[in-house]
């Protein structure tokens, strides 16, 4: 959970992705067990960065949001659109969102394979 910056309207916010997180995230998305976050994570594809669905630029637009809320302990001026804008098509760092994407891989990892789960990881493009 080493975490990374993102900069979204101009504010920077420190993401980490811990149980605080995956247990709000499993909220939006309705997924009430680490196993069942998992499969929906793995439904978005996100190993191919290259060419993410709607579906899943949606996800990391929440995730990132939530992410920032729960480590400032507050409400954060911008939407999961917002996110989408400012890195995908006003941020000088391209790689962003396999950033996050790599973050959230790395942090999740140990819950899914602990229940059993295929690890998205790990799994081939």
């Amino acid at each position: 959970m080493a975490g990374l910056r993102v900069k979204i309207e101009k504010k920077s916010y420190n993401l980490k992705f811990g149980y605080g997180v995956f247990s709000r995230i499993g909220r939006v998305y309705k997924k009430a067990t680490f196993g069942e976050l998992g499969a929906f994570i793995d439904g978005l594809e996100l190993a191919n960065s290259e060419d993410l669905k709607f579906e899943a630029l949606d996800f990391l637009g929440n995730l990132v949001k939530v992410s920032a809320e729960y480590e400032l302990k507050e409400d954060v001026p911008f939407e999961a659109e917002d996110v989408i804008q400012s890195l995908l098509f006003e941020s000088k760092d391209k790689e962003k969102f396999s950033e996050i994407i790599v973050e959230l891989f790395q942090s999740f990892a140990p819950l899914v394979e602990s229940e059993g789960k295929a690890n998205p990881a790990t799994r081939k493009k």
